[in-house]
């Protein structure tokens, strides 16, 4: 876990948890943005801390935001059904 896990209210008051997580594969690192949301996200605020080892069980989803530029950029993150603290 690369930072505490961040949270946030949705507009209709569902918890959101956001936290990056680093997969290591071979001798390559890759950084994902990890987000749970209602109850998983609530079982995070206690049992999730940076540096921590986690398992992560979920699916990728990609949405577009608006790039510092004006354009707008593709931003993919991984939407947990599971997150298992190690």
């Amino acid at each position: 876990v690369g930072t505490a896990p961040a949270f946030r209210n949705t507009a209709n008051g569902r918890l959101v948890a956001r936290f990056s997580l680093a997969v290591h594969e071979d001798d390559k690192t890759e950084w994902h943005s990890i987000l749970a949301f209602g109850e998983r996200a609530e079982k995070l605020k206690s049992a999730l801390k940076r540096g921590q080892q986690a398992e992560v069980v979920g699916y990728v989803h990609e949405r577009e935001a608006r790039a510092r530029g004006g354009g707008t950029k593709t931003v993919r993150e991984i939407y947990a059904v599971a997150v298992t603290p190690r």
